[in-house]
């Protein structure tokens, strides 16, 4: 089970994102949080990201 996240920045989750998406995808990529929806009801947040390559500056579409 994993633990919650408190008084993480979003920006500290991008950087975080984006190590996990580069090394998935092999080159450097860029993470950008659109939306957190949190729903203290059900204990859960939900996450929109953007991701793009940065060496392309393209939108990554590969997941």
């Amino acid at each position: 089970m994993s633990v919650p996240l408190k008084n993480v920045s979003a920006e500290t989750i991008e950087m975080a994102l984006e190590k996990v998406f580069a090394e998935m995808h092999g080159k450097p990529v860029s993470v950008k949080i659109a939306e957190l929806k949190f729903d203290p009801k059900q204990g859960r947040t939900d996450v929109a990201v953007s991701v793009w390559d940065d060496t392309t500056d393209d939108l990554f579409t590969g997941f």
